[in-house]
């Protein structure tokens, strides 16, 4: 909310809360530092230090449910707002979900990418489905 709150306020326009677009569920890991959940769940951590996309910590989800939430979302989002431009603000999890599937980047290839915050990423949702026009634009700043 803090980061779309400014925007609001610049637009006149009301926040919208999509739980699509919230960060992934890491479940027993919420909460607690990388360090402590190493320390508490040292295989599960393991696990998902991996980028397996068929693993999910005890009660959180996998990165393919996480990854299918989130491009749901902005897919359903675009068509309703079809010709509109639209502001989306979520988390850099969710932002690298959709990086990747744009571009074809396995989630088994370790993120070679900057996911700043508060950067403008763009992306355009057209016949073929969403391209990235930009990335990591922090010139407002």
């Amino acid at each position: 909310m803090a980061s779309a709150t400014p925007i609001a306020a610049a637009t006149g326009l009301s926040i919208v809360t999509v739980p699509g677009l919230r960060e992934r569920g890491l479940g027993v890991f919420e909460g607690l530092t990388r360090e402590q959940a190493e320390s508490h769940y040292p295989e599960q951590f393991r696990d998902h230090r991996s980028d397996r996309l068929d693993f999910a910590p005890t009660g959180g989800e996998t990165l393919a449910e996480h990854l299918a939430r989130t491009l749901n979302a902005v897919n359903t989002l675009a068509l309703r707002h079809a010709g509109e431009t639209i502001a989306l603000v979520t988390h850099g999890g969710s932002l690298s979900m959709l990086f990747r599937a744009v571009l074809g980047i396995p989630f088994s290839t370790r993120r070679a990418y900057f996911v700043s915050n508060t950067a403008l990423n763009v992306f355009e949702h057209g016949p073929s489905g969403l391209t990235l026009v930009s990335w990591g634009d922090t010139g407002h700043l």
